[in-house]
């Protein structure tokens, strides 16, 4: 009997283990439903099955030290008791003696052990230690520091970033930019902060059509003038007791409209655009075109111009569901450049610190 058969693996273990030695396989299951015995089933299977002459041509990851010395300790068990009951002895006696050096770790281990070998391809100082996570959490601590005090005496633009964000937001921000620098830095040399700025000049010239185009003057005008004469309270009396939609729904936009126009005049771009979106929720397709028919322009065909307008002219607002704020977009555009370069001032301090000790992180590796 094989060393895998006599594991007695269940029917999905089985179906794992068969086919590891023709394709890839992806084992998903919950905890403690055998995935790890399975796995140190496939291990087993691969060298059985001479796919492999040694187990130093396999490459074993896991997350942990623990899972790693675990999975190493179940295979060197099976092989053992495999030996113990009468297994062919040379063979896997050979195996059960390499198994101590064989490939069963972290992937940081790994990249370890492939850096220390190509050491004058990676660069790096052939004697490096591994830092570990506490030690690197502290280091980069203490790189967030001396950033911060190095933006405390900079130039106005990191001053401003400072008070703007706060000392407290500021480090946290920088502490988790570091710990996610892999994703952080390609993200910050990407940027484009021209392009940003055009991004931004072409919404803004977006409202200003959409604002400044006639039809839609003209259409605001038209129901204006159906508020002032007091004709949309007449068909509040005339649809009572249920009154028609658009006798709320007027008032309103008459009343963002005028918001909107006062921002636009002192260019303030980002509250109006705040209010586009509200906007567009009072040209809903609501009220009677009846009860709107004794006055023309009908108030019906009117909101519903307003309606088509906006959708075409704006249809980042209307489609998103959600608007935009280009006060947020200014305000990024403002401390993104103060708060990349603040980074890399705090991602320097730490790597000449990690040069100082000699040492890789988890990230370097």
């Amino acid at each position: 009997m094989g060393i895998v058969e006599q594991m007695k693996l269940n029917e999905q273990q089985q179906q794992a283990v068969e086919a590891i030695t023709e394709k890839d396989v992806a084992l998903v299951a919950s905890a403690g439903t055998g995935k790890t015995y399975a796995l140190v089933g496939c291990y087993l299977k691969l060298l059985e099955e001479g796919v492999v002459d040694n187990p130093h041509q396999i490459v074993a990851i896991t997350f942990t030290r623990k899972a790693a010395r675990e999975m190493r300790s179940r295979i060197r068990g099976r092989i053992g008791d495999y030996l113990k009951e009468g297994g062919p002895a040379g063979e896997w006696r050979d195996h059960y003696q390499r198994l101590e050096s064989a490939r069963i770790g972290t992937i940081h281990s790994l990249c370890s052990e492939i850096i220390r070998a190509h050491v004058h391809l990676a660069e790096v100082d052939p004697a490096f230690d591994v830092l570990d996570e506490g030690d690197a959490a502290r280091m980069q601590a203490r790189a967030v520091d001396r950033a911060l005090e190095w933006a405390a005496e900079g130039d106005q633009r990191q001053k401003e970033l400072l008070a703007w964000v706060g000392a407290d937001d500021l480090e946290s921000w920088l502490l988790k930019m570091l710990q996610q620098r892999l994703d952080v830095e390609p993200a910050l040399k990407c940027a484009r902060w021209t392009e940003w700025t055009k991004t931004l000049d072409a919404r803004v010239e977006l409202l200003k059509c959409f604002i400044q185009d006639p039809a839609v003057q003209e259409a605001f005008w038209h129901l204006g003038v159906l508020h002032e004469q007091g004709r949309v309270e007449m068909v509040r009396h005339e649809t009572a007791p249920k009154v028609d939609a658009l006798v709320e729904q007027i008032p309103e936009a008459l009343a963002l409209w005028r918001e909107i126009a006062e921002a636009a005049a002192a260019d303030d771009w980002a509250a109006v655009s705040r209010m586009m979106l509200p906007l567009r929720e009072q040209l809903k397709r609501k009220g009677s075109k009846r009860n709107w028919a004794a006055f023309q322009p009908n108030a019906k065909d009117l909101i519903s111009r307003l309606r088509e307008s906006f959708d075409a002219q704006l249809s980042e607002w209307s489609g998103s569901g959600k608007g935009f704020d280009l006060g947020v977009d200014e305000r990024l555009l403002e401390i993104m450049p103060p708060l990349a370069a603040l980074h890399g001032q705090a991602a320097e301090i730490y790597d000449r610190a990690k040069e100082r000790r000699r040492v890789l992180d988890f990230d370097d590796l």
